[in-house]
């Protein structure tokens, strides 16, 4: 039997667009909102994970992003509306340990 392979990275304006994955944390991206492919739409950003405690991981780190708003955790794919440009990627980036700048807190 085969896993099912999944694209890892990728942006649509159709919510149908966003690859399956058993948990979704979804966020607004508000640096990557207004330009680019996201030029005049705002960039809801969402990270396709296969169990909640990866799911939670990626939330916790989403919320410490000063970029990041309206950060949430679901089962459910994100819905479709105006305005608004999906991208999404795997937790791996996410999950990497975080370096700090000496000095920093």
């Amino acid at each position: 039997m085969s896993e099912t392979v999944r694209p890892s990275r990728g942006h649509s304006e159709q919510a149908r667009d966003i690859p399956a994955a058993a948990v979704y944390v979804a966020m607004t991206d508000r640096f990557m909102s207004g330009w680019g492919p996201a030029e005049n739409l705002r960039n809801r950003h969402i990270i396709l994970c296969d169990d909640w405690g990866t799911a939670c991981a990626v939330a916790d780190r989403a919320e410490g992003r000063s970029e990041m708003s309206r950060v949430t955790v679901s089962r459910s794919r994100p819905r479709g509306r105006g305005g608004v440009l999906f991208s999404w990627s795997t937790p791996e980036g996410w999950l990497r340990p975080v370096i700090k700048m000496k000095g920093e807190v």
